[in-house]
């Protein structure tokens, strides 16, 4: 198994345990590799999020949190249907 594949799975079973922040060493001993993703996200105020597959995280070097699959965030987003946006804002 190559190293995306098992930062993969590891981050597949932090998804399912409930929790919400890992220690960063404690995933390590797990085998996650912290360097290894497959996009490096900027967001506002310059902070960075990983990811890895379909899988977005944050990591430091003490923790690691915010782990979602992006389908799933995806899907929860609502979008309003254009007759709903107030005239103001279309200005």
């Amino acid at each position: 198994m190559d190293i995306l594949e098992n930062n993969y799975e590891i981050l597949q079973s932090l998804l399912s345990s409930g929790s919400t922040v890992w220690l960063t060493p404690l995933i390590e001993t797990m085998g996650f590799r912290v360097d290894y993703f497959t996009r490096l996200v900027s967001q506002r105020m310059g902070s960075m999020v990983c990811e890895c597959f379909d899988i977005r995280y944050r990591v430091s070097k003490t923790k690691l949190s915010s782990v979602i699959r992006l389908t799933d965030y995806i899907s929860k987003k609502e979008l309003k249907p254009l007759n709903q946006i107030s005239s103001a804002s279309r200005s």
